[in-house]
C-alpha cells in the first residue's frame, strides 16, 4: 500500500503532485492493484488531483483505472477533488 502520509496534510504544488503520480505509476508496473492510503491528506488542490489521478485515468482508461487504483481513507472533500481532477482531464481530452 502506498501511504501519502509524507505529503500530508496538504497536497499543493507541481513537484508534490508529480512525485505522487510517479510513485503510483511505478507501483502499477509491478502490481495488478495499487492501494493508496490518502487518509492523512486533508486538502488537495484540483490542479494536483488532475496531475495525479486525471493523468492516471488517462494512462489506464476508465475501466483499468477503477479496477487497479484503490483509494482508501479519502474524506468526502478529497473524493470530490479527485473526481473534479478526473473530470477536467476528460473534458480537456474531448475538445
Amino acid at each position: 500500500m502506498i501511504n501519502l502520509q509524507e505529503y500530508a496534510p496538504i497536497v499543493v504544488g507541481d513537484d508534490i503532485a508529480r512525485a505522487i503520480y510517479e510513485k503510483i505509476k511505478l507501483d502499477l508496473w509491478t502490481n495488478k492493484i495499487v492501494e493508496v492510503d490518502i487518509s492523512a491528506i486533508k486538502l488537495m488542490v484540483t490542479k494536483c488531483s488532475k496531475m495525479i489521478f486525471g493523468q492516471l485515468y488517462q494512462d489506464l482508461g476508465k475501466e483499468d483505472f477503477f479496477e487497479r487504483i484503490h483509494i482508501h481513507g479519502a474524506s468526502e472533500n478529497i473524493k470530490a477533488v479527485i473526481r473534479a481532477g478526473i473530470q477536467l482531464t476528460i473534458e480537456e481530452n474531448t475538445k
